[in-house]
């Protein structure tokens, strides 16, 4: 007795091997999917109703998108007098995630507040503080922290690295004065984009709802955070079935 294919195994095999062939060509693209992906972000203000916020993209660092000169900020959207404005920052370049905040619209303008984010990734960086030590971010907690006072300029931040963890922050304003109104960007309001108006008294909730780019990480909260629900067998993994599904079909002895 010798083992061998028959040929029930041969047409078997040949059958998979059509069903493989698709999943096998589409690795490139699911690779690319993985790599440069933008993740998803979504905002709200009563912590229940979320919506997605297109981000503004673009292939320079987001410290440097701010443009921080001369005691003043001066990013690409633009600024406003009496005007705080939040934006989500994606560097094509670099595949980094970044929070923008930034008050002021430079001339003629007076304002001072505090404002705390918690919640972030813990491998996020400060990157800019306008104007220096005037922002502070606790890594062990994920909590940034600033009391801001400034007049004919702005006084903002920008952290980065929110792409290595999956995130729940929390963005609050209190003590504002000189300050009239809150506004989110909507893509690039330069390009196509917007600003949404948003309540200034009330806390702004942002959110990933997948996974990190570079891996499930652990939240400002101190628990691992995943998307919501079991993913589905992508194509590597629907091959990586049926490969231990081959190797354990018993031969059959002729």
């Amino acid at each position: 007795m010798r083992n061998s294919i028959s040929f029930g195994d041969r047409k078997f095999l040949g059958g998979f091997s059509l069903l493989l062939r698709p999943m096998i060509l589409s690795i490139p693209l699911l690779l690319t999917g993985i790599v440069g992906a933008a993740p998803v972000v979504q905002y709200s203000q009563d912590g229940t109703t979320f919506q997605p916020i297109a981000l503004l993209s673009s292939s320079m660092k987001a410290s440097a998108y701010y443009d921080y000169r001369s005691h003043a900020g001066h990013p690409g959207f633009g600024v406003a007098k009496g005007v705080d404005t939040v934006c989500l920052y994606w560097d094509t370049t670099h595949d980094e995630l970044s929070l923008i905040f930034i008050s002021g619209g430079h001339d003629h303008d007076r304002a001072s507040g505090n404002v705390s984010v918690k919640g972030l990734p813990l491998a996020s960086q400060l990157t800019v503080s306008d104007d220096p030590g005037e922002f502070k971010y606790a890594k062990r907690t994920g909590t940034l922290t600033g009391k801001f006072s400034y007049q004919n300029s702005t006084d903002g931040f920008v952290m980065s690295g929110l792409e290595t963890a999956a995130f729940d922050a929390t963005l609050k304003l209190s003590h504002q004065k000189g300050i009239k109104s809150l506004r989110l960007t909507v893509g690039d309001p330069t390009s196509g984009g917007a600003f949404q108006p948003l309540e200034l008294r009330q806390p702004l909730y942002l959110r990933t709802t997948v996974g990190a780019l570079r891996g499930v990480g652990i939240g400002g909260s101190g628990i691992p955070v995943v998307g919501a629900g079991v993913p589905e067998p992508s194509g590597l993994g629907m091959i990586g079935l049926v490969g231990a599904f081959l190797i354990k079909r018993p031969r059959r002895a002729v």
